[in-house]
């Protein structure tokens, strides 16, 4: 993977980003673990896998091969910036230590996400700008967003010509304009949508996402609660 991020580097890129979302877990109860833990502590079983020494075994593993990919970049150039993207709800137990990471200035960008496809979108980023305050050097917070709400896996030639009725559902150019205001509401300076299309589009116009942020979005507010209230309510509400 070194020699990957070397030959990489090479090329200067502006970004290199390591997707962690795809896909975890990185560490099983593997030898060269097993042998480090017993050198450690004594002795290893199943039981020990996945305990909070164990995850700080992980977690070591990974803020060293962090810290070599960092070494490389600044070797090939200081300007090259480096993301890595993440479980925003497992990161530790994926092997994650982000405080130590952010301490030792390893990361430019960190990039949380939801793991996995579902209707859930949205997660709290005041984590994240706690650890980043701390950080070495500047770190900017851009969300991972999963385009795909419902189905899995790529077209089959049978969907594709129309034999097999797709059942599959994307996040709509709407509820992406929506995510990217609440993102940067919390402190975001981006999104990065994957699986979602041609819907990207939608976060290309800024001026578009400010007329949503000023205009559409607290309409739509206002409509959902009236809609909850049911009509009697409304009515109330309405006089």
């Amino acid at each position: 993977y070194l020699g990957i991020i070397r030959e990489l580097a090479a090329y200067q890129p502006d970004w290199i980003c390591i997707e962690f979302l795809r896909h975890p877990p990185f560490f099983g109860y593997d030898p060269p673990l097993i042998a480090e833990y017993q050198r450690r502590w004594g002795s290893c079983t199943k039981k020990d896998f996945m305990s909070p020494r164990w995850q700080q075994l992980q977690c070591e593993i990974m803020t060293g091969f962090l810290t070599d990919v960092r070494k490389i970049l600044d070797e090939k150039s200081p300007r090259i910036k480096f993301m890595i993207s993440f479980d925003h709800d497992a990161w530790y137990s994926h092997g994650f230590d982000l405080e130590n990471g952010l301490k030792k200035g390893l990361f430019d960008a960190l990039c949380p996400g939801i793991y996995g496809i579902g209707f859930r979108k949205f997660f709290d980023l005041a984590p994240y700008r706690k650890m980043i305050a701390a950080s070495k050097h500047p770190c900017l917070l851009i969300p991972f967003v999963e385009g795909t709400m419902k189905g899995l896996g790529d077209t089959t030639a049978e969907e594709e010509l129309g034999l097999v009725k797709i059942e599959r559902l994307f996040v709509s150019n709407m509820l992406l304009k929506k995510l990217f205001v609440d993102f940067a509401r919390d402190g975001a300076v981006a999104i990065r949508p994957l699986n979602s299309g041609n819907n990207a589009n939608a976060l290309v116009d800024r001026a578009d996402l400010k007329r949503h942020e000023r205009f559409v979005f607290p309409l739509l507010d206002v409509r959902r609660v009236a809609n909850e209230a049911g009509p009697a309510a409304n009515s109330t509400k309405l006089q």
